[in-house]
């Protein structure tokens, strides 16, 4: 590809050949927008269990690749402050929608559709199978650079893109965050009680309410 589409990604083109191709203008855009932890899996490994979301109808036709974005968490602000989490949310959607605005100028045939949060895409599993974690028995993804302080974000999008990671990875079931959990939310069985969660951030750190999406 060396049409340059317009002005402001002439400069991106540019270096298209000597940055592997699509993928590296790809990484150009989402780094130019300050997203780094990113990874991407076919669309078909995730496919079968989309989660019944109203956004579920905005995934392009013929979607082949989702980009999984990790973003950070500070913990100790969200527990200070319950509008953070929002804070962090407003932010990270801000850059998924600047960059998607920049992809779909680069490659101006095909159609990217950021989603955070209510996303119709299972995003632990998928940013497994995008390789920037493990799926861990409190269901959320640890991620090596932030263990499970962080939320996913993802770009839908028709454009088939090579798969970073290959299946799914999950936790080797150490029991070291049952142990240390003080709120005793997670259990030997695997499973994950996000009210006891809540709740014990609310006493402990006056939180007077953290949505368990959040968690």
């Amino acid at each position: 590809m060396k049409k340059c589409y317009n002005k402001q990604t002439k400069a991106l083109t540019f270096h298209m050949e000597r940055n592997d191709g699509m993928t590296g203008l790809l990484r150009l855009i989402m780094n130019a927008n300050n997203l780094f932890d990113y990874g991407v899996c076919a669309y078909s490994k995730v496919e079968d269990m989309l989660i019944e979301y109203p956004d579920k109808k905005r995934i392009p036709q013929s979607a082949e690749s989702v980009i999984c974005v990790v973003f950070p968490t500070n913990i100790d602000a969200v527990f200070d402050d319950p509008n953070e989490v929002f804070r962090l949310r407003k932010v990270a959607s801000q850059m998924l929608e600047l960059t998607c605005i920049a992809l779909r100028k680069a490659f101006d045939e095909y159609s990217f559709e950021w989603f955070l949060d209510d996303s119709p895409v299972p995003e632990v599993i998928a940013g497994s199978l995008c390789g920037l974690g493990a799926v861990g028995d409190s269901g959320l993804l640890l991620s090596p650079h932030y263990g499970s302080f962080c939320f996913i974000g993802n770009i839908i999008t028709d454009l088939i893109v090579p798969e970073t990671g290959d299946e799914a990875t999950y936790c080797v079931h150490c029991k070291k965050c049952i142990v240390r959990c003080p709120a005793g939310a997670l259990s030997e069985s695997g499973g994950f009680d996000k009210e006891k969660c809540v709740k014990y951030a609310a006493a402990t750190h006056a939180v007077r309410s953290v949505p368990t999406t959040a968690i």
